[in-house]
């Protein structure tokens, strides 16, 4: 199982399933492929990024109808290309931390970054994954998925 799946089947599926409504912020554009490849006839997924009101009336309109028809929606994810808001006065100008009161959060804490999900991911190459970390850089998906294959060099291929 590479990273992104991973990710998407450990991480993010259960907390949507688990409340219906999940918000993911992602200042770095790090998770975006992957909450867009969320989406299915089920679970509507909204860009934030993409228009702002057209987000917010999108997303309005999931919880009602995850409240008021159950069974017709099984939840919504947004997707949300900004850090995630901290102090009681950035969550009140937030407009999607409704959703994350009404729901989940991505990331909810040290467990969610990203170094930490790599060494879950992959415990038997925490030396290598600490070591890709190292430089303050984040590695990509592809150098991710190349410890323990045996692959050198993956940013090169």
């Amino acid at each position: 199982m590479n990273i992104s799946e991973y990710i998407d089947k450990e991480i993010f599926s259960p907390r949507l399933e688990r409340n219906g409504c999940f918000v993911v912020y992602d200042p770095h554009a790090i998770y975006r492929d992957i909450c867009l490849g969320m989406a299915s006839a089920r679970v509507d997924v909204i860009d934030a990024g993409q228009s702002g009101i057209e987000s917010r009336e999108r997303a309005a309109g999931n919880l009602k109808r995850l409240c008021a028809s159950p069974g017709e929606l099984d939840g919504f994810l947004v997707y949300v290309p900004a850090p995630v808001p901290v102090s009681d006065a950035d969550k009140q100008t937030d407009p999607y931390a409704i959703y994350v009161e009404c729901g989940s959060l991505f990331p909810e804490g040290p467990a969610d970054d990203l170094e930490q999900i790599c060494l879950k991911a992959k415990p038997d190459h925490a030396n290598e994954i600490r070591r890709l970390f190292s430089s303050g850089d984040c590695p990509s998906f592809t150098v991710i998925d190349a410890v323990g294959t045996g692959v050198g060099w993956p940013r090169l291929r």
